[in-house]
């Protein structure tokens, strides 16, 4: 069984060798990394190229010209040989010993998707697990359903993928959509319509290194938090059917709270009387939603002022 580990870069010259090194140091049999660099114009090409001649026969590397990252995700998916493939942000690293375990994991069960926790490396040299699932989910290791591996937060590094699920639900089409933030959010959740058998194992495999250089931690406003609302429709259309509640949950997390919080965070009112009206367009009635009532008290207190438009009572909890 082959996996096929992508990392896509673009200008991190800092830390593209820490986390080259962490894959090709590991010590198991058949697996590939493929490098996509997205068009680098800093120090990354040369640091990428070095390791060409001592890892020949694993090492694949993809230069283009600079499409975002939902391109180089999905240049390095179309080039991938694996029968199971992963993400690997290029400022993040696999930790020593993890892929062993996972090719063992896979064949054990042959499972479709195998979900696992992250060790987070925070600003302050401090670490803490980075569990996949929400806040409100508690699973225990072991095989879980399709609809909780809805419950996990998307993110293509916290799973391993057979890439047969991304011809079933894609077809010959693009995974993930071209210059758009929350990418992972409107593409990996929808893999769960043609998953079968699902695993979690509590147990971190990556370091997730929460560095200030995320897009996501963008502190103005910047149009592209607009592409929450697109992501959202790819997940109502092509989920609510047959995960009615589950993808209620997923709109509400993710357009209602965290993207109710950064609009409050930037000063967006309109847009976030938007997140409410789309909520009461297509999910009047989120606060029955048990997954919903599961979550802390602040996180749904904050949805109910957002969807009330008690803009001045958020900001005085801002403080």
């Amino acid at each position: 069984m082959k996996i096929s580990i992508i990392i896509t870069v673009y200008n991190r010259e800092k830390t593209i060798a820490r986390c080259m090194e962490s894959v090709l140091n590991q010590d198991c049999g058949d697996y590939e990394l493929i490098v996509v660099d997205d068009g680098s114009t800093d120090g990354t090409p040369h640091i990428v190229r070095s390791y060409e001649g001592a890892y020949l026969s694993r090492l694949r590397i993809l230069r283009q010209a600079n499409g975002g990252v939902a391109a180089a995700r999905n240049a390095g998916l179309a080039a991938a040989e694996g029968e199971y493939v992963t993400y690997l942000d290029s400022d993040d690293y696999m930790l020593d010993g993890a892929l062993p375990r996972l090719i063992a994991a896979a064949c054990e069960g042959d499972y479709d998707q195998i979900v696992y926790d992250a060790r987070t490396l925070l600003p302050d040299g401090s670490e803490s697990v980075f569990p996949p699932f929400h806040d409100g989910v508690k699973l225990h290791e072991g095989d879980i359903s399709a609809q909780e591996l809805l419950l996990t937060n998307p993110c293509p590094w916290n799973r391993l993928m057979r890439r047969e699920l991304f011809r079933q639900v894609f077809g010959a089409k693009e995974a993930f959509p071209r210059g758009a933030w929350y990418e992972d959010l409107a593409t990996i959740p929808l893999l769960a319509v043609a998953c079968g058998k699902a695993r979690y194992i509590a147990q971190p495999v990556i370091c997730y290194d929460q560095s200030g250089a995320s897009i996501m931690r963008h502190r103005g406003y910047d149009p592209h938090f607009d592409d929450i609302f697109p992501a959202c429709d790819r997940l109502r259309k092509a989920l609510s059917f047959r995960f009615p509640r589950e993808t209620e949950y997923l709109v509400w997390e993710h357009l209602l709270v965290t993207g109710g919080k950064r609009y409050l965070a930037c000063r967006r009112r309109a847009l976030m009387k938007r997140c409410a009206e789309y909520m009461e367009q297509y999910y009047p009635s989120w606060q029955e939603n048990t997954l919903v009532q599961a979550e802390p008290e602040k996180k749904v207190m904050l949805a109910r002022l957002i969807c009330s438009r008690k803009y001045l009572t958020l900001k005085l909890l801002g403080k």
